[in-house]
């Protein structure tokens, strides 16, 4: 006769099951906390650029030249609103005038476009004009070669020609949910600054 010889078969103990167990949730949970953080990171990136894009619209518009029905030129410009967002609006342009060829009458003016966020979670926090904290902005651009107007423009140096913008999350004061955007009156070229975090930490 032949004997058949059975091996043991040997399971997993309950402490070997718990520490496994331990193991995947201490990666979920880390993994949902980084998906998290990129996310909002993310979100926060494509917010900034729509906010640059929409500042460079109306510029590239002024340049390029519109009109109205009734044949007269336009000024486009943006408006930029504490705890709102980024609008571009366009207005009479008159040539004419010495200085403020764009009209600032409410009745000329037309708001295009306005970008949407996510219950308007990111909003502009922050507006410095010339290193004055405002709450409020409208910056025009004059046909044809897009020059900046702005009311009380008076600029003593180049360091002082730029208006600053905080985009961000407005449930949170963190400096990583926060992009500080530079627009420069003299040129009319928009930029974006780092994470304010990663400017302090180098």
């Amino acid at each position: 006769m032949y004997r058949q010889n059975f091996k043991k078969n040997k399971g997993f103990t309950l402490i070997e099951i718990l520490i496994v167990l331990s193991i995947i949730g201490i990666v979920v949970l880390l993994g949902v906390s980084s998906y998290g953080t990129v996310r909002r990171r993310v979100n926060l990136d494509i917010a900034t650029n729509t906010a640059v894009a929409l500042v460079n619209e109306a510029r590239d518009k002024a340049r390029v030249g519109y009109f109205e029905s009734d044949g007269g030129s336009v000024c486009f410009g943006f408006k930029l609103q504490t705890n709102g967002f980024v609008e571009v609006f366009q207005t009479k342009y008159d040539r004419l005038q010495e200085s403020k060829k764009c009209s600032r009458l409410e009745q000329d003016m037309k708001f295009l476009k306005k970008a949407e966020n996510d219950e308007s979670i990111i909003t502009v926090k922050n507006i410095e004009k010339f290193g004055d904290e405002i709450d409020e902005i409208l910056v025009y651009f004059t046909p044809p070669y897009g020059e900046v107007e702005i009311d009380d423009m008076h600029i003593s140096s180049e360091a002082e020609s730029v208006i600053k913008f905080l985009i961000g999350y407005n449930d949170s004061e963190n400096d990583v949910d926060n992009k500080e955007i530079v627009f420069n009156v003299l040129t009319g070229n928009t930029y974006k600054q780092k994470y304010l975090n990663e400017e302090n930490s180098q």
